[in-house]
């Protein structure tokens, strides 16, 4: 049984960048992406208090983030040029849908190492400032806001109600 050609779809496929990492060019191919992780080096050995003071350790574990954040952030890019997922699955079953296997356990593994190694740093969760607050914390907070508002409201009604009675001469 003869082999089924693959249509051309036009245009070339979308890649996924390692490539670049591997050859040493990836500063040509994504100067945005070299900028990033120079700011985050930098960054890094600040907050550990400098050039100066950084130990062997710590540099090691500054560039092994640096490097796994490399490879995360060519997965990131890599998946907002496509889409999260396996567009090729989805064809075959539009019911199920798959993530891109870049997205697979590489990527959570990638990021939880990066995470464990800013604990290594002295880098806690919970030193750091709150970037995102979760669905909980944004419901409770929206509730208090329009308690508060609703109290202010009615508040403001008595006092209007009040004033508003005096009469004439």
């Amino acid at each position: 049984m003869p082999k089924e050609k693959r249509k051309n779809r036009g245009g070339r496929p979308a890649k996924h960048g390692g490539y670049s990492l591997v050859a040493g060019n990836l500063a040509q191919q994504y100067p945005h992406l070299q900028q990033y992780l120079r700011e985050v080096r930098e960054g890094l050995i600040e907050h550990l208090g400098g050039e100066d003071k950084l130990t062997t350790p710590q540099e090691l574990l500054v560039n092994s983030i640096v490097s796994k954040l490399t490879i995360t952030r060519l997965i990131e890019i890599f998946v907002e040029r496509t889409s999260p997922f396996d567009l090729e699955q989805l064809k075959h079953d539009p019911a199920v849908l798959v993530l891109q296997p870049a997205l697979g356990i590489s990527y959570l593994s990638f990021c939880n190492s990066i995470d464990k190694a800013l604990e290594r740093l002295g880098l806690r969760k919970e030193d750091l400032p709150p970037k995102d607050i979760d669905l909980v914390e944004y419901v409770e907070q929206t509730k208090a806001g329009m308690a508060e508002n609703q109290a202010r409201t009615s508040q403001d009604e008595r006092e209007g109600a009040g004033k508003g009675d005096g009469g004439g001469s």
